[in-house]
């Protein structure tokens, strides 16, 4: 009999992976907890696709935040919108993150592993747009097209541009396999 697990499907598709809200939880080593793999200001925190470590850089909650980010299985992933809902659920709504790319002398490379360092709160990078996001699942609406014009953009070129339901940032199970 094979282990491999069975990918869950409903009507011959494959259903998604439901985000879980993160939990604390602690390091384990052979099995064992292993609270001393921590550094100080340091906890861990899990959900059903990431593992993250959360350092206060400045001991405080409000100060800078570096958010080690791991893939439960390991696996090297880019989504752009889970590590900005990891940054909002641990580290705030309101604050901004930044990932770096260091100099080819400076690179540590050595898992499938993301980093997003939060800065303290208040503070911004010149980088940063300076008015909200406009969301639309449907890329039609009346007040999209007037948001688009207001940009001065002709609505048109937003034609067929649908931006994905926040509810379904989850991988599924074929993308797990990948």
């Amino acid at each position: 009999m094979s282990k491999k697990k069975k990918k869950r499907h409903q009507g011959g598709r494959t259903l998604p992976q439901v985000w879980t809200p993160f939990m604390q939880g602690q390091p384990m080593r052979n099995g064992q907890p292993a609270p001393e793999a921590l550094i100080e200001n340091e906890t861990l925190w899990f959900n059903s696709h990431y593992v993250v470590h959360r350092h206060l850089i400045e001991g405080t909650e409000d100060g800078a935040i570096h958010l080690s980010i791991r893939d439960n299985k390991r696996r090297a992933v880019r989504d752009w919108r889970h590590f900005q809902r990891i940054k909002n659920e641990l580290a705030g709504y309101e604050r901004e993150a930044i990932e770096i790319f260091p100099p080819e002398s400076q690179l540590v490379d050595t898992a499938n592993q993301y980093h997003l360092f939060v800065l303290p709160k208040g503070i911004s990078t010149p980088f940063t747009w300076k008015e909200g996001r406009h969301v639309d699942s449907t890329g039609h609406s009346d007040e999209t097209k007037a948001w688009v014009a207001s940009k001065g953009i002709d609505p048109e070129t937003i034609s067929g541009a649908v931006q994905r339901p926040y509810e379904e940032d989850q991988l599924t199970s074929t993308e797990e396999g990948r």
